[in-house]
């Protein structure tokens, strides 16, 4: 028998396509980098150390990584408002030096980040005097910022990109900024910042952020991702770099109901004889079609699903 055709009566509220939320999410690899590769250990991981040039074979830089599914957005981001980088201090005696610490947008995706290649990592902190005072191998690493003149670093294109955001890092265990602070650092979302971050999002990869320091003397140690020691200040378990996302995100229009194929006999009207998909008509209150679409229809329970159109809140049918 052929099925010439069905009613697909769906009654349901469309909600508004696009919508503005905070998504917030803890990295999911942090390394310290040191000039020897990678800080091995438990430490290298428990802590995100971003250390001047003075501190010799403990100089260092941060690089985190946070996947995209990690921050839980619903759909498609159209446009983002701020991204706030989360470090949280976690003293130690030997970070004894205040200084300036600088946040970047790296773009070198393709090297690897397991902590376990040790001296065969493509990370290592730079003591060459071009890569001074971040540590930055500027001859390994690409960027996404703002043009800067006075940049030593250099994109794919050879063209000189700059740092999104800077920290005043205050070292030591006394007030204003003892043990457990949390530093909240706004990033520069100039165009191709935000372009950077919103596709990378959108297509479900990463984002690596590196923190250098900015002066040769500098001590920053803030909580790495596989801390589990307890801020003294929020009183819960210290959270590695974290990056909170302000997004307006796009989503479908999913409606769903039940479709009867009422006309088919009893023994016809078995999931063995019915589509796994099948045309729908959206019709508003006065039964004029505003869309059609096509929806998915499980043929044993008769539930039917579809993207309905446009945005906005309406009754359709």
């Amino acid at each position: 028998m052929r099925i010439q055709s069905a009613l697909c009566l769906i009654v349901a509220a469309m909600a508004s396509s696009a919508s503005a939320g905070i998504y917030t999410a803890e990295c999911t690899n942090n390394l310290t980098v040191q000039n020897a590769g990678p800080r091995q250990g438990a430490n290298g991981l428990r802590g995100f150390n971003v250390q001047g040039l003075d501190n010799v074979s403990f100089a260092s830089y941060g690089i985190a990584e946070w996947e995209a599914s990690t921050f839980g957005i619903p759909g498609t981001i159209t446009d983002i408002s701020s991204v706030t980088l989360v470090l949280e201090k976690w003293h130690a005696a030997f970070s004894t030096s205040s200084g300036n610490l600088s946040i970047w947008l790296t773009s070198s995706y393709g090297l690897s980040m397991d902590q376990a290649l040790a001296g065969s990592s493509p990370f290592k902190f730079s003591f060459d005097a071009g890569d001074v005072p971040s540590g930055m191998d500027r001859t390994v690493l690409q960027f996404v910022g703002p043009d800067e003149a006075t940049s030593p670093y250099m994109n794919a294109s050879m063209q000189p990109v700059g740092r999104i955001a800077t920290v005043s890092f205050t070292a030591g265990n006394a007030p204003p900024e003892p043990d457990g602070f949390v530093y909240n650092i706004p990033l520069n979302l100039i165009p191709v910042v935000e372009t950077e971050i919103i596709n990378r999002l959108n297509a479900g990869q990463t984002l690596r952020l590196i923190v250098a320091p900015d002066d040769i003397s500098v001590d920053g140690v803030f909580a790495g991702y596989t801390q589990t020691s307890t801020n003294p200040i929020t009183t819960l378990v210290r959270q590695g770099p974290t990056l909170v996302i302000d997004a307006d995100v796009a989503t479908a229009n999913a409606v769903t109901g039940t479709v009867d194929f009422g006309q088919l006999t009893a023994a016809y009207n078995t999931g063995a004889n019915l589509p796994t998909s099948i045309p729908v008509s959206f019709r508003d209150g006065g039964n004029s079609e505003i869309a059609t679409g096509s929806g998915t229809y499980n043929p044993g329970a008769g539930a039917c699903r579809a993207s309905g159109p446009g945005s906005g809140t309406r009754a359709a049918r």
